[in-house]
């Protein structure tokens, strides 16, 4: 596990608060300070940012004059349902445009408290929905993190709903798929886990709006009880000591009951989502994995082998 690793994992582990109720946080400012924390990214000179609206929906288009017009990275950003932003996950959206060398719209969908379920699925479907007009399925790569998975999943699943085409593959990371069980990982990886705290209970107070197990598990909100069959390639990445492991299993169980071409990579000791911060050593050596993927999806080669496979181990010290 790598020096940067274990000092965000620290941080995080000793900011880490438990949620209360939704009039105990400030959301607004806590969107405002993850935008300010990350002011200071470096953004490569070839890559450029501009705005748009599609079906209403404002995207940030983060892109270089060099790469393909004709193929795009979907991203659909994390937060449990009530913060993040295209604008603090600018570390992650520029590396996809100057290393994966793919331009990339990011969805600033509504969020809760103010815009509860089904405002964000709709926001990202909406999107989605002119992308495959405009560029065509087999052309667009889905990758989403934490709550950004989940609507990834989602997304897929109001494709299939719709009789849209599937993109040419999605990337899920460590998702959150489940809201009514009190999964093994919960308890055991609290510990190690620096992100994600009670998320369920946030999530069915701010996001949902109901602790009724008959809303709370609609696969629109617990991908995990859809149907997914048909759907092109999906890759799972999840730390196993992170407190949403035991989500990725099930997701992964689930889409290879339902014969989903599908892999899940796992690798120990990692923050959650640590996938979406290149300055980590182990995510900059999985990210030249996923752009493979990319590419080979983008060819009309992606594979899948039906496994959970361990990522190496990298050699760097504690």
């Amino acid at each position: 596990m790598s020096i940067v690793n274990t000092i965000i994992l620290k941080m995080g582990l000793k900011n880490k608060k438990l949620f209360t109720c939704a009039e105990d946080k400030d959301y607004t400012a806590i969107r405002t300070e993850e935008v300010r924390q990350v002011r200071l990214v470096k953004k490569p000179a070839d890559v450029k940012a501009s705005e748009e609206r599609l079906s209403g929906v404002r995207v940030s288009i983060i892109s270089r004059d060099c790469n393909p017009r004709d193929r795009v990275i979907f991203y659909i950003h994390g937060g449990g349902f009530v913060t993040g932003s295209p604008e603090s996950r600018i570390m992650f959206t520029y590396f996809l445009a100057h290393k994966f060398s793919y331009n990339v719209i990011a969805v600033d969908y509504r969020l809760a408290p103010e815009c509860p379920y089904p405002a964000g699925v709709e926001d990202c479907y909406r999107v989605y929905e002119i992308l495959e007009k405009r560029y065509g399925a087999k052309n667009i790569v889905i990758m989403g993190e934490s709550a950004g998975a989940n609507l990834t999943l989602v997304t897929l699943l109001k494709i299939r709903e719709n009789h849209l085409g599937y993109p040419a593959a999605s990337f899920v990371f460590s998702p959150c798929v489940q809201y009514t069980r009190e999964l093994p990982s919960y308890r055991n990886n609290a510990p190690t886990e620096a992100m994600v705290t009670n998320l369920s209970d946030e999530v069915k107070s701010v996001y949902v709006c109901s602790t009724a197990e008959k809303i709370v598990n609609d696969p629109f909100i617990s991908p995990c009880y859809g149907d997914f069959s048909g759907c092109s390639p999906i890759y799972l990445f999840a730390s196993t000591t992170e407190v949403l492991f035991d989500d990725s299993k099930i997701m992964f169980e689930t889409l290879k009951r339902q014969r989903v071409p599908v892999d899940l990579y796992v690798r120990k000791g990692m923050v959650h989502t640590w996938i979406i911060i290149p300055s980590i050593p182990e995510a900059k050596k999985d990210l030249k994995l996923i752009k493979e993927l990319t590419d080979k999806a983008f060819q009309g080669d992606a594979k899948t082998s039906g496994e959970v496979k361990q990522l190496p181990i990298e050699k760097t010290a504690c």
